[in-house]
């Protein structure tokens, strides 16, 4: 695919030094209580974490954040890409499409909330979307030029 830039876990081994050792703390983090299930983040673990990742915006019990790419085959790499990291981790966000713009939504169902888990992911999230062209800044709606 156009701009995939090779497998999902070699890009992950691309990341920037902080970066992986970001997600490997993250994932370390993710704790379980004692019935096994995810432990859910803090309102204050949440609130540092979303200042590392400023881009991303919390909403109820996820986190979510949108990235627009070129175009569609740029986004569907990207999506391809993070399917396979996902799959990976064992932890699959929901996504919405709209062309070249891709919303991805974090939450740890299992834990009922945001978990690491979910900044894990939206960290390797973030890094992947680079290597897919650089991602476009969100265009505004440009009025169209009417005729007189």
């Amino acid at each position: 695919m156009r701009g995939s830039g090779g497998s999902a876990a070699a890009r992950a081994q691309r990341l920037p030094a902080n970066q992986r050792l970001r997600v490997a703390k993250l994932e370390k983090q993710d704790r379980l209580d004692k019935s096994g299930k995810p432990v859910k983040m803090t309102g204050e673990q949440i609130a540092l974490e979303l200042q590392r990742l400023p881009e991303w915006s919390e909403s109820g019990e996820s986190i979510h954040r949108t990235y627009a790419f070129k175009d569609f085959l740029a986004a569907m790499g990207f999506i391809n890409a993070l399917a396979q990291e996902a799959e990976r981790v064992q932890h699959h966000p929901d996504l919405l499409v709209r062309y070249s713009k891709v919303t991805l939504t974090l939450a740890t169902h299992d834990a009922g909330g945001i978990t690491a888990k979910d900044f894990a992911l939206a960290t390797t999230a973030d890094a992947l979307a680079t290597g897919f062209a650089p991602p476009a800044p969100a265009a505004a709606s440009v009025p169209s030029k009417s005729k007189k």
